[in-house]
């Protein structure tokens, strides 16, 4: 069978994030499976600051108007997070898809990742549209009934286990998180690597601030991996700390406290059976659940602090599980093998 040829659709939510997710997936599917790649977004100024000049070939393209139609109709159309087609090109799947001379081109949605339990009963679901059309779920998660975990191992070496007279600490978070209590709990000397936006709120800080200025992905990993402590926000970030076996804290997208505690629970029991025999587990524990509930430092943090070994220790326990776990872009390539009956592309 000739290359597929892939099209992802991904409107911007939270900021790069999204955007984030979907070039680590298109990379990574380029790369093990030769397809040919595509990526529309509705905001390519920013994604194109994201893309390495160097090392990514998959082009990115501007959001469609709403009538407009593709020349060349992909195999595969993957909506990322919930975002609807323009009206010209789903009339065209339509058309493809109702043609019995024609390979039907498979729609599929990608969603966000969660811990949840119920993820592995909606995964691989089919969703049936009012025009006939058919969408594929896929649902990203920790268990084995998922859609596997998106990202990849990291490509270079974090920071060495020995510390350095201050602690370095990168933070990218979301407006309202109380970033700077947080790092006066810690109780000692910091190096602070940030965007522009954050650094200002910590200006009255006594860590000493590194501005993160405008960078390419591979250039943002290489930020994040030269720290010892990672406060995170959202998807992409999250998870290629969780690979990195860097000591974490995560910030979920905001959402109303009950969800936010449902969502961060969900975490906590996932963990919990990979880290329960460690003596500084209860710790992390306490932490993660209070930072993600945007709540103020607990004791438990100037505990952390004070062992980062065992911290770190934790850290890449769950890391090694993490990188162990089914991988979303090789879960998401046997669906779309299965889809069109051919032998897997992956490798």
């Amino acid at each position: 069978m000739a290359t597929l040829q892939v099209d992802i659709f991904c409107k911007v939510i939270d900021h790069l994030g999204d955007i984030g997710v979907c070039l680590r997936l298109a990379r990574s599917l380029e790369r093990r499976t030769g397809w040919r790649m595509r990526i529309f977004c509705d905001r390519p100024d920013q994604a194109t600051r994201l893309a390495d000049s160097q090392g990514d070939v998959v082009p990115w393209h501007p959001w469609p108007d709403e009538h407009a139609q593709l020349e060349s109709f992909p195999e595969v159309i993957l909506c990322a997070f919930g975002c609807e087609l323009p009206q010209g090109i789903r009339q065209q799947l339509a058309a493809r898809n109702s043609d019995p001379k024609r390979n039907h081109s498979l729609w599929m949605h990608l969603d966000y990742l969660s811990a949840e339990n119920w993820v592995g009963d909606f995964h691989g679901r089919k969703s049936h549209k009012v025009d006939g059309l058919v969408q594929l779920f896929c649902f990203p998660g920790f268990g084995a009934d998922s859609g596997g975990l998106p990202g990849d191992p990291p490509i270079m070496a974090p920071l060495a286990a020995a510390q350095p007279a201050a602690l370095h600490v990168f933070a990218y978070v979301y407006e309202h998180a109380p970033i700077q209590a947080w790092l006066s709990a810690l109780a000692m000397p910091l190096v602070l690597r940030t965007p522009a936006a954050i650094a200002k709120r910590c200006i009255n800080s006594s860590a000493t601030i590194e501005v993160l200025a405008t960078c390419s992905q591979l250039q943002w990993d290489k930020a994040m991996l030269g720290c010892a402590l990672l406060f995170v926000r959202g998807e992409d970030s999250w998870v290629q700390a969780m690979r990195s076996g860097i000591p974490w804290l995560w910030q979920p997208y905001p959402q109303d406290p009950e969800t936010l505690s449902v969502k961060l629970k969900a975490l906590l029991e996932r963990m919990a059976p990979v880290l329960k025999d460690h003596q500084a587990w209860p710790c992390w524990r306490a932490c993660l659940l209070a930072w993600g509930l945007g709540d103020p430092p607990p004791a438990a943090l100037l505990q952390l602090s004070k062992h980062m070994t065992s911290w770190q220790i934790m850290a890449e326990a769950w890391a090694s599980h993490c990188n162990s776990l089914p991988r979303l872009d090789e879960r998401l390539c046997h669906m779309v093998d299965m889809h069109h009956q051919q032998p897997s592309a992956y490798n």
